[in-house]
């Protein structure tokens, strides 16, 4: 018999930013490195006697949990990647949800019909993953593995295996760093538990910090999509003024949540030369200032720079005392004074952490 832990990646930026980040490289997050902290404590008297990860940042990062305290080598399998998105990947959740609603309730609720251009189909990817799982638990009868990956291509790769064993078992709201248990015995994969994140403090747990975008019970929609102002005139002049201009060198973005405007980000254009990037203006309407919201601003930014090259982003704040709490819970640091402002940077690299 062989045990098999299947491990999803701690927190990462696709998950904070609401960033449709399939096999796209992201940083895992302040909390992400905490909730790996809480994964390392839950194994550290679980004999492990292999670990492996897709060779993707995050799932190599979160690996480390295990690999680091046991002194294992961390072998990779690409088979374990998340699902190849197509034209989706580093499109905002936001964005699908305006403009290709049909496609994402498909996405979330028939996941075998869902396709769009340049994505992995249903089989291709449930059938890499069951692959790799199969091969591993045969490799290693007699012991204990850890497998790190990804929620979608997990999740439906469950459903898949234990369509006939478990026809009404829920696979969907897999917490970060969640832990599911299974045995292989006799060419037949057993599910012992699922998705168990009792590792988690609720303040550390993705799933429960997003518990306070419900009412009643059903998940408020929380998600931004972003609009160019030059694709837009009319509704930005409406929102932010009629004599409103904006300079040659930069690039103005309507925040936007669903046809409403809730916030506008101005940014320095990206150009060869660029050593940082530079926010301008990251301004929310009263009734929109969350903190969710504003994540969701930040890796637009974020995204657009890190596309460009740039690995380093400023913000320049006239208050820093009122308006740098923000940024600085973020990971902002203060690097000078001039006349415009207080500078504070970030580092935007994806970081490895390996």
């Amino acid at each position: 018999m062989t045990k098999i832990y299947l491990i999803r990646h701690a927190e990462a930026e696709g998950n904070l930013y609401r960033i449709m980040h399939g096999q796209t490289n992201s940083s895992i997050t302040e909390t992400g490195l905490q909730q790996i902290e809480a994964l390392s404590r839950r194994f550290a008297n679980i004999p492990i006697d292999a670990c492996y990860a897709s060779d993707l940042i995050r799932t190599q990062t979160t690996a480390k949990a295990i690999t680091g305290p046991k002194g294992l080598p961390l072998q990779l399998d690409a088979r374990f990647r998340e699902v190849q998105m197509g034209r989706w990947e580093g499109l905002t959740f936001g964005y699908l949800y305006h403009h290709e609603p049909e496609t994402m309730k498909i996405f979330s609720q028939e996941p075998q019909k869902w396709q769009v251009e340049g994505a992995e189909s249903y089989d291709t990817y449930t059938s890499r993953f069951l692959e790799g799982l199969t091969e591993l638990a045969q490799k290693h009868d007699g012991q204990t593995i850890a497998i790190v990956s990804h929620a979608m291509v997990m999740r439906v790769s469950l459903q898949r295996l234990f369509a006939d064993e478990e026809p009404d078992r829920d696979f969907d709201r897999c917490d970060n760093t969640a832990v599911t248990f299974l045995e292989y015995a006799n060419q037949k994969f057993h599910l012992r538990y699922l998705y168990d994140n009792s590792h988690l403090e609720p303040a550390i747990s993705t799933l429960a910090r997003q518990s306070s975008y419900q009412k009643d019970g059903k998940k408020l929609d929380y998600s931004l999509w972003f609009q160019p102002i030059i694709q837009c005139p009319e509704v930005a002049s409406a929102f932010l003024g009629a004599n409103f201009s904006i300079l040659p060198s930069r690039r103005g973005i309507l925040a936007m949540f669903h046809e409403t405007p809730v916030g506008y980000l101005e940014i320095e254009k990206a150009n060869d030369s660029m050593e940082a990037g530079r926010i301008w203006k990251f301004r929310f309407e009263e009734a929109y200032n969350q903190s969710m919201y504003q994540l969701q601003m930040l890796g637009e930014s974020v995204v657009y720079y890190r596309t460009h090259g740039v690995n380093r982003l400023q913000v320049v704040l006239e208050d820093v005392e009122n308006a740098g709490s923000f940024f600085q819970e973020s990971g902002f640091l203060q690097t000078g004074v001039t006349g415009q402002g207080t500078t504070l940077e970030k580092n935007i690299e994806v970081s490895r952490y390996l």
